[in-house]
């Protein structure tokens, strides 16, 4: 793992002629300027999240409510029916003097007040998205009256200007199904493959499941349903994804690709620049939850959960199951070029580097001839073989001096640049060329060829763990790998679209 370069902010020493006392002014101001960015995205997170809970209010109209119901008792209409005077009295009134505990009290019922109506408005957002109805409306035909009025009150009682998280607390948990409704919908799934004979038999095993153990495991479900909004995602994400021992390569991982007739360079340094400045001007964004959420029709709400670990995350291997461990706000990138890794840091004095200053590191990189150091070339292999192997030599080999921290380096990156050192020919339109005189069938082969090399390249050329690799050919052409156990398909779009 090759470094611009390594510094200790203090050092302390004791010696035959005295103690000496060496501070690094340099690097104590960079500690300085990452625990402020740190501080201050706390405090975002903070506020973002005290805002999200009260959403679809405010907190400007909860302070407009208190002043209204102000307003109200000094022309002694006492909205609260006396229990403003009851707080004053029982409250405030030995602690504060007459007027400010009137106006303590005025604040409290008011706040209280509005915090009941906005908890009303989040009931029934969520029973109004538990409505599937529209679903089912035919397009070009009149929508029926019940739908109509269903979007009319979701329309009225949504809010404007979320964030990204704002509607997590008024999404509808997943609902649970009946043991008879699960049943039945079983039996009606594997008919067209039983005959006769073998249906017959499934049914029974059906009916006795039901009348045994059924019940039992239902009830077991019905609990982890009451704790839970979704009750099977964690399992999903556990059972499916991180208890497979098969390697991830090609079974899991799955990718994304550059457009095909559109290229804005052909210098792969600037690309790959310009693409990891991106996607760290993307992550702020999400960290600041800036990011819209998704919405079906412009009106329903879709999960923004998966955008947290979009970016920072690395899956771990176990020998029985993996995990997913998520750093908070990486301020460097993992480089991998012809064999050598190398740790790019991304900020200067709490600032992201200029797509420019990027470039110019990542074509010193690019320039270095320096052979890779014994394995390093090869690492990558070990995210694609079988789990448990990759376990078992990660504890062996990985756990402490240099290794630990190389392999640190690189899973605790934001993300992953792969700087490739072959080209992707897919056929860029140039000006003296049209789509139509193109040969497809060699065009099926160059696509395929590109394709490949984006899902799995040569197998060690990838860190398959990381949950998302930028791979920039020499040619400046750009795919995504992406770790599939965080993510569903359209999250990765909108990051590939950025």
């Amino acid at each position: 793992m090759a470094e611009a370069h390594e510094a200790v902010a203090f050092q302390f020493t004791v010696g035959a002629e005295g103690v000496s006392v060496n501070l690094s002014y340099d690097v104590f101001k960079a500690l300085l300027y990452s625990g402020l960015r740190s501080w201050k995205l706390r405090c975002r997170r903070t506020m973002n999240s005290l805002y999200n809970t009260i959403y679809p209010g405010h907190p400007l109209r909860g302070i407009a409510w208190c002043g209204v119901i102000y307003g109200l008792h000094i022309k002694d209409y006492d909205v609260s029916y006396g229990l403003i005077d009851w707080i004053d009295v029982h409250v405030f009134k030995r602690y504060f003097t007459p007027d400010n505990s009137k106006i303590l009290a005025y604040i409290v019922f008011g706040t209280g007040a509005y915090i009941v109506l906005v908890q009303i408005r989040q009931s029934a957002l969520k029973r109004l998205f538990s409505y599937h109805g529209w679903m089912y409306q035919e397009h070009g035909k009149k929508v029926g009256l019940g739908t109509q009025l269903w979007g009319g009150l979701v329309k009225l009682l949504i809010g404007r200007n979320p964030s990204l998280y704002s509607y997590q607390s008024v999404l509808p948990t997943l609902p649970l199904p009946s043991l008879d409704d699960t049943l039945r919908r079983y039996l009606r799934t594997i008919r067209p493959l039983c005959d006769d004979e073998e249906y017959q038999r499934m049914v029974s095993l059906a009916e006795e499941f039901k009348h045994t153990v059924g019940r039992k495991l239902q009830r077991y479900l019905w609990l982890k349903w009451l704790i839970s909004t979704n009750y099977v995602s964690d399992w999903w994400e556990k059972f499916v994804y991180l208890r497979g021992r098969s390697p991830i390569m090609v079974n899991s991982n799955f990718y994304g690709l550059d457009t095909a007739y559109v290229r804005p360079t052909k210098i792969q340094t600037a690309r790959a620049a310009n693409a990891v400045c991106g996607a760290f001007h993307y992550r702020n964004e999400l960290d600041h939850q800036n990011v819209k959420p998704l919405m079906v029709q412009n009106l329903i709400p879709l999960c923004s959960s998966q955008y947290e670990r979009q970016f920072d995350t690395t899956r771990i291997p176990g020998k029985e199951a993996d995990k997913l461990v998520h750093s908070s706000d990486s301020h460097h990138i993992a480089v991998y070029h012809k064999g050598r890794w190398y740790k790019v840091f991304m900020f200067y004095q709490n600032n992201l580097l200029e797509p420019c200053e990027l470039q110019i590191q990542l074509d010193a990189i690019v320039r270095d001839a320096t052979l890779p150091e014994y394995g390093e070339e090869h690492l990558g292999a070990l995210t694609a073989g079988e789990r448990t192997l990759w376990a078992e030599a990660r504890q062996k080999y990985f756990s402490t001096g240099v290794n630990r921290s190389s392999l640190d380096a690189i899973e605790k990156s934001a993300f992953v640049l792969i700087l490739d050192d072959e080209e992707y020919d897919i056929g860029v339109l140039q000006s003296d060329r049209s789509l139509s005189s193109l040969n497809h069938e060699d065009m099926t082969e160059k696509f395929d060829a590109y394709a490949r090399s984006i899902l799995h390249g040569k197998a060690y050329n990838r860190w398959f763990d990381k949950s998302l690799n930028f791979i920039i050919s020499k040619n400046a052409v750009v795919g995504i790998n992406v770790e599939h156990s965080w993510v569903r398909v359209k999250t990765r779009d909108e990051i590939q679209d950025v």
